[in-house]
């Protein structure tokens, strides 16, 4: 689990997800974009998905990460937006 905004900068991230990275404490990855994690042939999919579920839709994509020592791994992500009371579409 990832949090990050819009233009990607990573807000928080679990131990999994920093597991994954090969980051021993979230100060390594707060505050750094996520694309530096992505393989470069991902990040147009990756910003169009991001584009959807900051517009409000659900998307999943798989791609590339790779971690602090250069280890790649393929990951499938399903994504959602979070909402809040200022978004209740009733």
């Amino acid at each position: 689990v990832k949090l990050h905004t819009a233009d990607g900068t990573i807000l928080a991230m679990n131990r999994a997800g920093l597991a994954m990275l090969g980051a021993r404490r979230a100060e390594q990855v707060v505050g750094t974009s996520v694309y530096g994690f992505i393989a470069p042939e991902h990040h147009e999919q990756y910003r169009a998905v991001s584009a959807a579920v900051f517009g409000g839709a659900p998307a999943s994509m798989e791609f590339r990460l790779i971690g602090f020592r250069g280890r790649r791994r393929i990951l499938e992500t399903r994504v959602v937006p979070m909402r809040d009371a200022a978004d209740d579409d009733t």
